[in-house]
Formats: C-alpha cells, sequence, structure tokens
C-alpha cells in the first residue's frame, strides 16, 4: 500500500553476533554461560570475556547450538545497564541496528498472516494526502485531531496485535488510521472525504478494527484564551 518495508536481515552464525555484539571489560568465572535482562543479553565466549547484544530472537538459537549454557548456568552475569549519556557510541547503533531488524521481521511475519487472511493490494496516491506512520510503542500526539494514537501492531505481534493487520479506523469524515498488509499504523488525512479510501480497503478484505479505544485516545481541543 505505501510501499515495502526493510527485508527482515537475520543472524546465522556466531561469528555474525561477534560482529554485533559489544565486548565489555568484565570476565567471567565460566565460558558459555548467558544471562538476559532488560532487552538485552550477556553472555560469555570461551575465554571467560563478557559480551552484551541487544535482543533479537535468533540471539538465542545461535548460542544454543555453540555449546551455550541457556537453561543451566552455573553464573548469573551482570548485564550492562547503559543509563542514558553513559551508552556507548558503538552500543546505541547496536541497539537501534537491532530495533530495526526486529521490527523488519514482524513486518515480515505480518504479511505472511495478511497472505493467509486473503488481503488484497490497495493503492493508495500518497501525493494527494497526508500521512504519518507510527511504528514504536509511545504515543503520537495529534493537534489537528485532537488525539493520540498507539500503533496497532506490537512488534512481534504481543498481546495477539496481530489480529489488527488489514484494519481500519475512522476517526472523522477527513481522517482514517489503517494498519496495512505488514502490520504499519498509518493516519492518514485528506481534504475532502475518506469514503473513497475505505471502500477500497473493504474491497481488498480490510475491516474496522475491533477496539479502536486500545490505541486511540480523544481529547477536548484547548480553548482558545479569551480576551
Amino acid at each position: 500500500m505505501f510501499g515495502n518495508p526493510m527485508k527482515h536481515t537475520r543472524l546465522s552464525s556466531m561469528e555474525e553476533l561477534l560482529k554485533f555484539s559489544y565486548s565489555t571489560d568484565r570476565h567471567s568465572k565460566y565460558p558459555f554461560q548467558v544471562t538476559a535482562c532488560n532487552g538485552n543479553i550477556a553472555f560469555s565466549d570461551v575465554n571467560c570475556n563478557i559480551w552484551a547484544t541487544p535482543y533479537r530472537p535468533e540471539v538465542f538459537d545461535i548460542l544454543n547450538g555453540n555449546g551455550y549454557c541457556i537453561d543451566k548456568c552455573k553464573e548469573t552475569l551482570s548485564v550492562p545497564s547503559f543509563r542514558a549519556g553513559n551508552c556507548p557510541a558503538a552500543y546505541e547503533w547496536l541497539i537501534q541496528i537491532a530495533h530495526e531488524e526486529n521490527w523488519a521481521l514482524t513486518y515480515a511475519n505480518s504479511f505472511k498472516i495478511a497472505t493467509e487472511k486473503g488481503l488484497k493490494p490497495v493503492c493508495i496516491d500518497q501525493s494527494k494526502y497526508m500521512f504519518k506512520i507510527m511504528e514504536i510503542s509511545c504515543y503520537y500526539k495529534d493537534m489537528e485531531t485532537h488525539a493520540s494514537y498507539l500503533p496497532l501492531v506490537s512488534c512481534f505481534h504481543h498481546n495477539s496485535s496481530e489480529n489488527n493487520i488489514g484494519t481500519y479506523i475512522v476517526i472523522n469524515p477527513k481522517s482514517l488510521v489503517i494498519c496495512d498488509e505488514y502490520g504499519r499504523t498509518w493516519l492518514l488525512k485528506i481534504k475532502t472525504s475518506i469514503n473513497d479510501i475505505v471502500n477500497s480497503l473493504i474491497d481488498a478484505g480490510y475491516k474496522r478494527t475491533a477496539h479502536p479505544e486500545f490505541y486511540i485516545t480523544k481529547q477536548l481541543p484547548t480553548p482558545k484564551p479569551t480576551i
């Protein structure tokens, strides 16, 4: 509908995992130990050096296939906790890369679900509309519609959010929220009417989102000060 998202590139080997991991100055008592905490994974190599890497689903598969004790660790490793302003630039990049890849995987899995639902392609001329994508787990506040928005699909489809793929929410006669075939949430605005777009969505197999109140909070406009 709005172009293809970035393709997911999966880490496939221990060598690749080390390239996208951060070598700390800490050491473990034992090799091949693993600890996960707050979205970060710490592991000790054959020389007991401790590495840290942001969470990706394939990390545990790689470690498990290379002799790491995921279920029966002898030692709980200290996972680095980088506070604001203290995170090394190298690890900030690793976090950003992992974030992008995790969302790319979510988009790919969403497309598979959309295909199973039988959704058909919908062509929307983006030059005619104002649109905003929401893909992170925080509110987007829009002053024009006086509402706050959350993405309809969460990363890895937590809380059964895959049910929202291929759904839409009518905000008002000129504003529309769409969860497309990749699970991306879009806020569309048009100067005339959204009816033609909604009809196109319905013809393509899209349905109304079951619980809009979970994702949209309407607000009263701030009154203008009187003089």
